[in-house]
């Protein structure tokens, strides 16, 4: 089974599947938002909202880690093969991700120029390379396994309904943030 190593079915109903991926993507947004503003504090020594969102979230996360969650996991790869797996799909979102966001808004999320060993035009770097590469380990190992043991508390209607609100949620959401950064 392709998402046996999700803890879930691939026969289970199409809206149940999409919602337990929903919400997946959604935790692990909402933990890169943590993981942003907590090195954020410690770097810069104050609080911002690193999200591109006005919520707290950051789907660039949600993006690496479902697609590590769902292709990765499958394969039971070592842990340094996770790595560098991980580094490479990481990289390649990062860097699509920061063009298509200065094309669409005309503004730059982040900047590796300054202060990184090494970057390629600022938008990836070596150090956050080795962050993805650390954090995949996590994501597949430790974390995964926690998500799906805490989503399997919940009913799937009541998964669907959660799903539901938080889509709404995460489209206005993405709406005004697009309104406010266009005006």
């Amino acid at each position: 089974m392709f998402f046996k190593s999700l803890g879930i079915v691939a026969e289970r109903p199409l809206p149940e599947l999409l919602a337990y991926l929903f919400l997946l993507f959604m935790l692990y947004s909402f933990g890169g938002w943590i993981v942003e503003c907590i090195w954020t504090l410690i770097t810069k020594r104050r609080l911002e909202n690193r999200g591109f969102l006005f919520g707290p979230i950051c789907p660039i996360y949600g993006v690496g880690s479902l697609l590590c969650v769902l292709f990765l996991a499958p394969l039971n790869l070592s842990w340094p093969a996770t790595f560098f797996t991980m580094v490479i799909l990481c990289d390649v979102i990062e860097y699509v991700t920061s063009v298509v966001l200065e094309k669409i808004y005309h503004v730059r999320w982040w900047d590796y120029t300054t202060g990184s060993l090494l970057h390629l035009n600022g938008r990836i770097s070596l150090e956050t390379s080795i962050g993805f590469g650390v954090g995949g380990i996590a994501i597949l190992h430790l974390i995964q396994p926690i998500f799906t043991n805490f989503l399997a508390y919940f009913s799937p209607l009541t998964l669907l309904i959660v799903a539901i609100i938080l889509a709404i949620i995460f489209i206005a959401d993405f709406i005004f943030s697009t309104i406010a950064i266009a005006n």
